[in-house]
């Protein structure tokens, strides 16, 4: 099997900038922070959708922005919108648009990230009161989420990323096994930081071993990164 696994190490910064905004850009100044609540046909459910907007986002120019889709956004959201925002701002990267997809609150995330980040139904011993949703959350993202974000924003559709840790790791990684497998899926790139590849006796892990490598002539240019702090 091809590796899909590109090891890198992502550092934070924290940086004090000051912002200056002119006349022109005050007169089209934008909402770049927005929060609201998306019931899902797919998972039964209503989540905490959370959007930030790059600096110099501008809906007077034609310029599109990749978007970063974050998993957990309760605990990580803030974090992550922080560190992009510096890093474009003194050009470390480029601008992007994060959405975050959360919960109502903290331990509503803890408990139900078990049930939309797994996949299959957890084993005994795990003792999860509810697990194995993967599919449907990633139906509920594909089919529900992205054309919202893709319709409401200047989205370069083409430059699409899924983000989780641990759980999430463990389901941007069975994200990307869908892909493999020909199902449909809209993301590109996929980051894994720190997945729970253990969790129900290595089945991911086996599953991917499992795909034969692509032919040379069917290669598309989708990513799977695996991230751990060093």
């Amino acid at each position: 099997m091809k590796k899909y696994f590109l090891l890198i190490v992502l550092p934070f910064l924290t940086i004090t900038c000051s912002e200056r905004t002119n006349k022109k850009e005050q007169e089209h100044k934008i909402d770049k922070e927005n929060t609201f609540r998306m019931y899902s046909k797919n998972v039964s459910d209503t989540f905490t959708i959370s959007v930030n907007l790059p600096n110099d986002y501008n809906e007077q120019q034609s310029e599109k922005y990749p978007v970063v889709y974050l998993l957990d956004a309760n605990l990580y959201f803030d974090i992550i919108a922080t560190t992009l925002n510096k890093y474009s701002e003194v050009g470390l990267a480029p601008s992007v648009i994060l959405v975050g997809i959360g919960y109502k609150d903290f331990p509503t995330m803890d408990s139900l990230r078990n049930r939309d980040d797994t996949y299959p139904t957890a084993i005994p011993e795990y003792e999860m009161s509810v697990s194995g949703g993967a599919d449907k959350f990633l139906s509920f993202i594909n089919n529900e989420l992205v054309p919202k974000i893709d319709k409401e924003y200047k989205v370069d559709t083409s430059k699409r990323v899924l983000m989780g840790h641990s759980l999430g790791g463990y389901f941007t990684a069975y994200s990307f096994l869908q892909f493999l497998t020909g199902k449909v899926n809209g993301f590109n790139s996929y980051i894994a930081a720190s997945p729970s590849i253990h969790y129900n006796k290595y089945w991911l892990l086996n599953q991917l071993k499992e795909i034969p490598s692509p032919k040379s002539n069917q290669k598309e240019n989708k990513y799977l990164y695996h991230l751990w702090r060093t």
